[in-house]
Formats: structure tokens, C-alpha cells, sequence
């Protein structure tokens, strides 16, 4: 069976899952050792060899296609390098029902 052509160098899927869990691109470049409008010249990159619009449908094809799990853009993936997914403390405290009325 031929091998899949490699679509994403690592380092483009690392920057596209950072910017998914919320980075910005001054945040993701350092990681990389570059500065954020070289990050961001590099997810550029990664969306044009995905043919995607922006960062965002980069991430939707890349899961949908199986290039990157639900687990590597949560952080339950092991990886602290990437750091974790940054999800505002309105949107956890409305997940788990801290701070809302209790319904009969």
C-alpha cells in the first residue's frame, strides 16, 4: 500500500493545533523559535497546502480528514509543548452548571 504524502510538515500541525487551542500568533512563534508574523506566515502556508480559506477551515479539514484529533486540539494528547486549550472561565462555568439556578 503507498504511503499518504505528507500534507503538514510537524511543525505547520503544531502551529495550526496551537492556534486552534487559542494562541496567538505571537504566542506560537516563540514555541518555534520565530517571531509571530513568521508564524503566521507558516500557518498561512499550511492552509494553502490544505486549500483552506483561514486557520479555521485549516483545522476543519485537518480533522475531518484525520490529519489531527479531537484529543491533540483538547491537550489530552500529552503534549504540554502546544500548551492546553484555552477555554474562557464563562464557557466552563457554563458546562458545568456552576452559577446557574437549579431547575425544578
Amino acid at each position: 500500500m503507498p504511503e499518504r504524502p505528507e500534507l503538514l510538515t510537524e511543525r505547520e500541525e503544531g502551529m495550526l493545533i496551537m492556534r486552534a487551542r487559542g494562541y496567538t500568533f505571537a504566542e506560537i512563534g516563540p514555541v518555534y523559535g520565530v517571531g509571530g508574523s513568521r508564524a503566521h506566515q507558516i500557518i498561512k502556508g499550511a492552509c494553502q497546502a490544505l486549500g483552506a480559506s483561514d486557520p479555521a477551515h485549516a483545522i476543519g479539514i485537518a480533522l475531518c480528514a484525520g490529519l489531527i484529533t479531537v484529543e491533540d486540539l483538547s491537550g489530552s494528547d500529552g503534549n504540554d509543548r502546544l500548551g492546553e486549550m484555552r477555554i474562557p472561565e464563562h464557557v466552563r462555568e457554563a458546562v458545568s452548571g456552576v452559577g446557574q439556578e437549579s431547575r425544578p
